[in-house]
């Protein structure tokens, strides 16, 4: 716990003030008279909820709170686990539970520079996280005995077989800010509260700890942890290596949102890595009540576009349009605040190929730099919250900024909390600067993509290749979304083909002439929650002297076309754009490939029937040898 200052907010590691940022609401007070306080018989540290006092590291109460069974998980030691043992256990235990509103009372004797006051700055409130999978990659001396566990906890997150350790300075159960003043009349008695909207803590399993007992300390619930679990429930996972003397060294620890509200930027328009046979599917994204483009042909069109899908939920469409932005050259501006330490200030944040900056509302340049100078950190909702912000390092300063959605009323004091689907807009734009800020510091966006001169017909007229291209890696988060990977470490699976984004009933055509060999024309036939409506054509000439064909996937109607029929490039329609089987979002999945069958059957590809292959798969001779890149081969779009 820290005094509520602006210093004493500062000290807080940058990391923990974003997530909880509570430390910030050091300007809040809490009324409590002392007629309210229930005065203690013994020196020590007490719960108080309800006018009556529960004592924490004293046997001395005067209430008797309910207790509740909760499931907590806990980390191995990495030594044990390289041994064999699971990355996690659980158990049940039981904690009490308490109100809300519960303050806690400080109840000691001053000694010297020791005081009521001093010893409240050791009070420490922690809030759990509730982890449905833990991962472990744990290393032996000099990297040997790697080991990588992956465990179902489905519990609360309480630290390692240590104690806290494990997670005492990570993301995963930070500190919550509390509040002090000192009981009128009583010298030696400080009341504390947390730091939260009406001072009342949101339903999740927390612990006190500190005072003049300090190895004391108080697991307690606040009702319903049903609710709270959906809120924070999270995977997460450690990079562990174990010293000579069986210390450890946590490299690394990342975390992942089970919900697709916090861990992804909304429905991507892609194909879920999913098997050949029927079933697991998904519900589709619901549609815009007005149809809107998403393509573009010029930066005002793009970014007209790219607001419209946004707001109307489109949000994989939008992030393709604000791409094509980027490439012809245009600047992408975004409303957001920035995050201080007592507000969140107003401004614009550009993207361009030559240059990211922001300004505040007055027109004051914060900061004006290369795309290589900038480093994109995250994007992440706010655990306890209702809003997102993307996080910047630019020079040696961290930015956290907080888009705010048009014509949406949003509350902007300390953060812009809007109502979805203004926070499901907040990650979609957080997500995108992420992923676009590398690429442009790659050059990526240096040139409009250009269909190559041998390209005659076009297969989606006006449409736009989204961001699942010929070799896309692609990391599938616990939530069943697919994001492109940050790295190839990162990378679940590989992506073949390419995505083509346009309206659905798009028309569409076959880029080289050629004879229908397979359809699925029926929603109720073999493959259809996978691959949706969809058409394999074997083509009249091979590529270097093998069968080539093309597959279209996931059209919106029957093919119009059926096995044996003839097709001629540019002429004959074969269907319509559409988001049938795994997939969301309007698009076509094209392959170019040197196999008939649906999906590749090949172990080195994937165990089970699938689209896409598992892991990273990009230099491996099954993917060079099956598949060709339909960009390389002149795909023409325009």
């Amino acid at each position: 716990m820290k005094k509520t200052s602006a210093y004493a907010c500062f000290s807080l590691s940058f990391a923990v003030a974003t997530i909880f940022s509570l430390c910030f609401l050091g300007g809040q007070v809490f009324a409590q008279t002392a007629q309210e306080v229930p005065l203690p018989e013994y020196y020590g540290l007490y719960a108080v909820a309800g006018g009556k006092l529960l004592g924490i590291d004293v046997p001395s109460s005067t209430m008797t709170p309910n207790s509740v069974e909760v499931r907590v998980g806990i980390r191995n030691n990495a030594g044990n686990i390289i041994n064999g043992s699971p990355g996690a256990r659980t158990e049940t235990v039981k904690v009490v539970e308490l109100q809300a509103d519960v303050k806690f009372l400080l109840f000691v004797r001053s000694s010297g520079n020791i005081t009521p006051t001093t010893l409240a700055e050791s009070l420490t409130l922690r809030a759990f996280p509730y982890v449905r999978n833990m991962s472990v990659d744990a290393f032996g001396l000099a990297g040997s005995h790697r080991t990588r566990r992956t465990d179902t906890v489905d519990g609360w997150h309480v630290g390692d077989d240590r104690g806290m350790m494990g997670i005492e300075m990570s993301p995963f159960a930070p500190s919550i800010q509390l509040l002090t003043k000192p009981v009128p009349g009583q010298s030696e008695m400080v009341l504390a509260a947390p730091a939260a909207p009406g001072n009342k803590l949101p339903p999740a399993l927390y612990s006190i700890s500190g005072g003049a007992g300090r190895g004391s300390s108080l697991r307690f619930a606040v009702e319903p942890l049903s609710e709270a679990k959906n809120e924070t429930c999270m995977d997460v996972s450690y990079t562990i290596s174990v010293g000579m003397m069986g210390d450890e060294t946590v490299g690394k620890r990342d975390m992942a949102f089970c919900s697709d509200s916090s861990s992804t930027a909304g429905p991507a328009v892609s194909d879920r890595p999913t098997g050949g046979q029927p079933g697991g599917s998904q519900p589709a994204a619901p549609q815009p009540s007005i149809p809107v483009a998403s393509t573009c042909g010029d930066v005002a069109t793009c970014l007209r576009n790219g607001n419209s899908l946004l707001a109307s939920g489109q949000y994989q469409q939008a992030a393709t349009v604000w791409d094509r932005a980027l490439q012809l050259g245009g600047s992408v501006s975004f409303a957001v605040c920035h995050e201080l330490f007592s507000s969140c200030e107003n401004g614009t944040f550009s993207l361009s190929r030559s240059e990211i900056s922001f300004a505040y509302e007055r027109s004051q340049k914060v900061f004006n730099a290369k795309p290589s100078d900038v480093r994109a950190v995250e994007a992440r909702k706010f655990s306890f919250g209702n809003w997102a912000y993307f996080r910047l390092r630019v020079g040696n300063r961290n930015y956290n900024f907080d888009y705010i959605p048009q014509g949406m009323q949003c509350k902007v004091e300390l953060h812009a909390e809007c109502p979805n689907p203004g926070l499901q807009q907040q990650l979609t734009v957080g997500n995108w600067v992420i992923a676009a800020i590398p690429k442009l510091a790659s050059g990526a966006f240096a040139q409009p993509p250009q269909p190559a001169d041998v390209a005659s017909h076009p297969v989606v007229a006006g449409g736009t290749i989204g961001q699942f291209r010929h070799g896309t890696l692609v990391t599938k988060l616990p939530s069943g979304s697919l994001v492109v990977s940050p790295t190839s470490q990162d990378a679940t699976h590989t992506h073949p083909g390419v995505d083509i984004v346009a309206d659905c009933g798009t028309p569409i055509y076959a880029m080289a002439d050629g004879t229908v060999v397979d359809t699925v024309s029926s929603d109720q036939g073999p493959n259809f929650d996978s691959l949706g409506y969809m058409v394999i054509v074997k083509h009249s000439e091979g590529i270097e002297g093998k069968d080539t064909f093309s597959a279209f996937f996931h059209m919106n109607q029957p093919p119009t076309v059926q096995p044996n029929d003839k097709i001629t490039a540019g002429q004959t329609q074969i269907g319509v754009v559409g988001k049938t089987g795994a997939a969301s979002g309007c698009h076509l999945h094209l392959e170019i490939r040197h196999f008939v069958a649906r999906f590749l059957v090949n172990p080195d590809w994937s165990k089970s029937p699938n689209i896409y292959g598992t892991g990273d798969l990009t230099k491996s001779t099954v993917f060079l040898n099956n598949w060709e890149n339909p960009e390389q081969l002149g795909l023409k779009l325009q």
